[in-house]
């Protein structure tokens, strides 16, 4: 014989007779949700007991399946940075059912002003300055649009207006973000054999430096053979404008990036023989430029002497770092020549 199932004891839902026994019962299916809207429709059926289960069982409802049910739609917010267009991404059904905030990253709907700012710093890749109406017609966005992305990378660093209604150059925090990048990619291994040739050629300690804003950095280097010598100082940082690779690097930019990174005129740090003030900081650089090579001569520390050529990338011409031979002033100054002409074999040899 059957019986009442247990399922619908516990849900207090009466026996409705002996099976064969034709009951009619109302089947009522109420939902209620925090919003306080409710539904209910009901109707009278010819049930059996297995058939009340499953009809009262497909009613009965979860505390998630109300939640689910009650709430709107969730949209995710981009905590960080400012509020862009596209700033807000909705959970979108998809043909599947599921839902764009799934568990795979390949199906998440992207973020637009992320996108679009990641194309913006990408598009240096081909050229070395944009307009706003460059980046209006890549992205396919209004002016307005642009300006306001070009704008938002400006006040992060990222970018660089020289004066209003010029075109947006890489900033400082974008140049160091590439530099920092720079020490573990094929650049240093690249350099790594030209350091130990000329280590090798000069008996000096030898560096690979990148420029950091107003600083250098030193990204690789190997020490000297003499008892006397330069130390290796790789991870440290040093004023580029006592510097002898800072020198061959800053002359490298164009004259109104220049004056953004250095927009007083004078100068501090280094010992009594560096430069003091901006203008004599671009005259050192025109004689840098015209030389090919800076020299450090007891500028950064007393008694260092450095020589430095730039590093430049062969398919382009734009200074991806600089080598260094440096020593003691007392043993250096007689070889300034001698040395800058290996350094500059060398920066051929990268280049071609």
């Amino acid at each position: 014989m059957r019986t009442w199932p247990e399922e619908m004891i516990e849900l207090g839902l009466p026996d409705p007779g002996t099976p064969g026994q034709s009951a009619r019962k109302s089947v009522g299916d109420m939902r209620a949700c925090d919003h306080g809207t409710h539904e209910e429709s009901g109707s009278i059926l010819p049930l059996t007991p297995d058939e009340w289960r499953d009809a009262v069982m497909s009613t009965v409802e979860t505390p998630a399946d109300r939640a689910a049910e009650c709430e709107p739609p969730m949209r995710e917010q981009v905590s960080a940075g400012p509020q862009l267009e596209g700033s807000y991404t909705s959970r979108m059904p998809r043909e599947n059912g599921t839902e764009s905030g799934d568990s795979d990253p390949s199906s998440r709907y992207p973020v637009d002003s992320v996108v679009n700012a990641s194309r913006v710093l990408l598009m240096f890749r081909e050229v070395s300055q944009l307009t706003v109406g460059q980046v209006a017609t890549e992205l396919g966005v209004a002016r307005s649009t642009a300006h306001r992305l070009l704008t938002t990378l400006q006040s992060q660093g990222l970018l660089h207006q020289a004066a209003a209604r010029q075109a947006y150059r890489p900033g400082p925090a974008l140049v160091e973000l590439g530099a920092s990048v720079v020490g573990a990619s094929d650049l240093r291994h690249r350099v790594r054999p030209l350091l130990e040739r000329l280590n090798a050629e000069t008996g000096e300690t030898t560096h690979l430096l990148v420029l950091l804003g107003t600083e250098v950095l030193f990204v690789d280097g190997v020490e000297g053979r003499h008892a006397i010598r330069a130390a290796p100082r790789i991870g440290a940082r040093e004023l580029a404008h006592t510097s002898a690779a800072g020198k061959v690097l800053l002359a490298s930019l164009p004259l109104d990036e220049l004056r953004y990174r250095y927009p007083k005129n004078r100068l501090v740090g280094g010992t009594a023989n560096a430069v003091t003030s901006r203008a004599a900081l671009e005259s050192e650089l025109d004689a840098t430029r015209e030389q090919g090579y800076g020299i450090n001569r007891s500028e950064s520390e007393t008694d260092l002497c450095a020589i430095s050529v730039a590093l430049r990338d062969p398919g382009r011409g734009h200074a991806l770092g600089a080598i260094s031979v440096s020593g003691p002033a007392s043993r250096m100054d007689h070889r300034v020549e001698e040395i800058a002409n290996q350094l500059l074999e060398v920066s051929a040899a990268f280049s071609d």
